[in-house]
């Protein structure tokens, strides 16, 4: 259930807020819903890291421009000096490892404070 109010909340906000909005939202919904530290880590890490890849394969799919150059414009200074070294699977990598940071502390800061 965790995971379903976060993957479709998330969605709605994402497409109106920062990338950043997901973590108050896991951590609101866990607060509310999680019965322990282990489901509320989980369950908001892999709604994040569902919603993200998904809306970057969305995004990979119907856009005219390279995905990979603009996300490596957004982690370095700039493309270039990278080269063809990085590719689709780099960048989901990077994207699953930020989802698990945001989702997954959000939500356990969220059950944590239910705790208090």
């Amino acid at each position: 259930m965790i995971y379903l109010i976060i993957l479709i909340i998330g969605a709605i906000l994402s497409v109106f807020g920062p990338w950043w909005i997901v973590a108050p939202l896991a951590f609101i919904v866990c607060r509310w819903k999680a019965k322990s530290s282990k489901q509320a880590f989980g369950q908001s890490t892999l709604a994040l890291i569902t919603l993200w890849i998904g809306y970057m394969t969305y995004i990979y799919l119907n856009s005219d421009v390279n995905l990979v150059n603009k996300m490596m414009g957004v982690l370095t200074s700039s493309a270039a000096g990278f080269g063809t070294s990085v590719n689709l699977i780099a960048i989901m990598a990077v994207t699953t490892i930020l989802a698990i940071i945001v989702g997954g502390l959000g939500g356990l800061a969220g059950f944590n404070l239910k705790k208090i």
